[in-house]
């Protein structure tokens, strides 16, 4: 076997072995191998390793920014084997030497390459997730930014170090942003969820189509989705920001509510006025009628409630007074009909003299003469 073959530079012609049991009658035996020479032993095998490393070195997703690195690599493997082809074994293993170093360099240049790129990403989609149509001028800003720190990490030679701290500081003015929008919808769902019993009944169906949304805003949050995770916690705060908006405004009508409700119980307790609740506690049904989710006329209900509760005070402070004059008009009554039944009243029942239709001294002055 050749050098060249050795290396797997040129094909090997390959030649049928006798059948099995064909032994032929006064064959020679089988020349012994040759002995195997150390130099190309070594050489194929850093050969191999080097092959391996640049092969990997190829396949990096960030292959694309090294081309100059891996042509060069080529270039010494095909210096190497010419060497090794020459036996210039020394030559041969100081190019691989070489080879190895751009290799291995170029790997570690990959790998800041890929950092950059991830934190790139991340920036990139921190500000198209808080992309403003009706504030273009930052979006377009924040792009030169990211520009200005492609272009440090482009060199030559590839400055990494400041190219990070610009992807760091856009980073830092708009990933809090993001978050705060995540965050807000937690809030909010929390606050509502832990309103009293009336104000969740009232917004069970708000707290149950906002309650995936907020879930699915902080996943994205955590996945680097920060796009997605802006456009769910904005349609969550779509539900939520106007049901929290509820809790207080059903929270001064449901007291108001409890006190008008106690109100109408006094009048209705009361001696001379019970007959009056009716119509106080038809003035609440309307006030719930206004506040109803299909209507949502809560301050209107509030109003008429606390009207039904003020026609409620004046009742209960005249209540006395009613009362008295229903005792006293009983009394009289009373008194009244004792006096028409006794014997003694009006004994003679003459008619009342009538009034003259008219008058001598006014007849006189119709016919006087001025």
């Amino acid at each position: 076997m050749g050098l060249l073959q050795a290396l797997g530079l040129t094909a090997v012609s390959k030649v049928s072995p006798a059948p099995m049991g064909a032994a032929t009658l006064g064959a020679a035996p089988p020349a012994a191998a040759p002995p195997v020479d150390k130099n190309l032993a070594a050489y194929q095998t850093a050969r191999a390793a080097a092959v391996k490393l640049l092969a990997d070195l190829k396949a990096h997703a960030q292959a694309p920014h090294l081309g100059a690195e891996i042509a060069q690599a080529d270039a010494k493997l095909v210096a190497a084997d010419a060497a090794a082809g020459a036996t210039k074994w020394k030559d041969a293993s100081a190019r691989l030497t070489e080879m190895h170093a751009i290799v291995s360099a170029a790997h570690k240049l990959a790998k800041e390459w890929a950092n950059y790129a991830a934190k790139r990403a991340v920036a990139n989609a921190l500000v198209f997730a808080l992309k403003d149509p009706d504030d273009p001028k930052w979006f377009k800003d924040r792009q030169a930014d990211l520009t200005g720190a492609d272009n440090l990490a482009a060199g030559p030679p590839p400055n990494f170090a400041a190219a990070l701290k610009v992807l760091k500081k856009i980073e830092g003015d708009t990933r809090p942003d993001v978050k705060n929008s995540v965050d807000l919808v937690k809030k909010r769902l929390k606050e509502c969820e832990s309103a009293d019993a009336k104000a969740r009944e009232f917004l069970k169906d708000d707290i149950a189509g906002a309650k995936p949304l907020v879930a699915a805003s902080e996943k994205a949050l955590a996945d680097g989705e920060f796009a997605k995770a802006m456009q769910i916690s904005g349609a969550a705060l779509e539900i939520l920001g106007p049901g929290h908006r509820l809790i207080a405004r059903r929270d001064g009508y449901e007291k108001q509510r409890v006190a008008t409700v106690a109100a109408i119980a006094k009048v209705r307790a009361k001696h001379g006025v019970t007959d009056r609740a009716a119509a106080l506690d038809t003035m609440v049904a309307d006030a719930d009628k206004l506040a109803a989710r299909d209507s949502m006329r809560i301050e209107d209900g509030t109003r008429l409630l606390a009207d039904a509760a003020a026609k409620a005070g004046v009742l209960l402070a005249l209540a006395p007074v009613i009362a008295g004059c229903g005792t006293e008009r009983s009394i009289a009554d009373t008194e009244l009909a004792a006096l028409d039944a006794h014997a003694s009243a009006w004994p003679t029942r003459r008619p009342l003299p009538r009034r003259p239709t008219s008058h001598p001294i006014r007849a006189r002055a119709g016919t006087a003469r001025w």
